[in-house]
């Protein structure tokens, strides 16, 4: 069975008192509040994980969220995954999170582009194709 660190997501023996990549504590992760293992989860390898956790964040309206998404936006190529950051910055709402969906109107995918417009002018997004 692998393992993997739930800090940065490096794999990690399984009886692991401590992750030889970051120093984290494996055995402490179960102490985190929710929305720290949703964080973590955003680096997450598996994508279904990510995925998962932007949509939680965003149904939570995540402030702390923002600056992670925003970064997400510009190292990103996956377009289903900026599609779904895109959504929930806009679920997350406020200044921070408004002006990341407003500079999303610049992304270099069209799919993106075209969704931070959809949300900005109040108009329901299309499904993606």
């Amino acid at each position: 069975m692998r393992y993997f660190c739930p800090s940065c997501w490096r794999e990690i023996e399984g009886d692991a008192r401590l992750c030889s990549a970051c120093g984290a504590d494996p055995a402490r992760f179960h102490e985190l509040p929710y929305e720290d293992k949703l964080l973590l989860a955003l680096r997450h390898p598996v994508m279904d994980y990510r995925l998962m956790a932007i949509m939680v964040l965003g149904a939570r309206r995540s402030e702390r969220a923002v600056p992670v998404l925003r970064a997400l936006l510009e190292t990103e190529d996956n377009v289903y995954l900026l599609r779904q950051v895109v959504l929930a910055l806009d679920r997350i709402g406020g200044p921070q999170a408004m002006a990341v969906l407003v500079a999303a109107t610049g992304h270099r995918a069209r799919v993106v582009r075209e969704l931070a417009q959809e949300l900005l002018a109040g108009r329901r997004p299309a499904p993606m194709r």
